[in-house]
């Protein structure tokens, strides 16, 4: 819940290296080219660099979007991760990116890391107390059983130590 809370997103229309700006990043239009994969099959794939408040190096990633003849756009994201979070970059459906120009919807979600490496972590407890399990309770489970077949047998049980 706290994850899509602290995300945030923006989306406009760059030309060939205008940038937007997100949460301290920076997303650069690098540019897009267009692909014929077949008869009613055409994909569109953008260049967009990522920075983190100017800083050097910058990733960079390549949102997709695949339009088919009589069907809906299906759009691929360009994500990168980091320990302050993730970003993500898309390209518009609604109107189609050009070599020179594109609309772009960018997001940020903090915490997806820490998300992660905390489910890690109660992964790793769980599996920690289930190593322990045997030698914690299968000598009181033992003592236990050993009690109830005295008691059938009309033994009287033994005094624990």
């Amino acid at each position: 819940i706290g994850v899509q809370v602290l995300a945030v997103e923006s989306q406009g229309r760059v030309r060939q290296g205008e940038s937007l700006r997100l949460a301290g990043y920076e997303f650069v239009f690098r540019g897009a080219s267009t692909q014929i994969l077949e008869s009613d099959h055409q994909a569109v794939t953008a260049v967009v660099e990522i920075r983190r408040q100017g800083q050097q190096p910058s990733v960079t990633v390549y949102p997709r979007i695949d339009y088919f003849t009589g069907e809906p756009a299906q759009t691929t994201f360009g994500r990168s991760a980091s320990l302050a979070g993730d970003t993500f970059v898309s390209l518009a459906d609604w109107l189609p990116a050009t070599a020179e120009s594109a609309v772009l919807r960018v997001y940020f979600s903090p915490l997806v890391t820490w998300a992660w490496m905390g489910l890690l972590l109660i992964m790793a407890g769980g599996m920690y107390q289930l190593a322990r399990w045997p030698k914690t309770h299968l000598p009181s489970l033992r003592l236990s059983a050993e009690r109830r077949e005295g008691e059938i047998n009309g033994q009287q049980p033994e005094a624990e130590d």
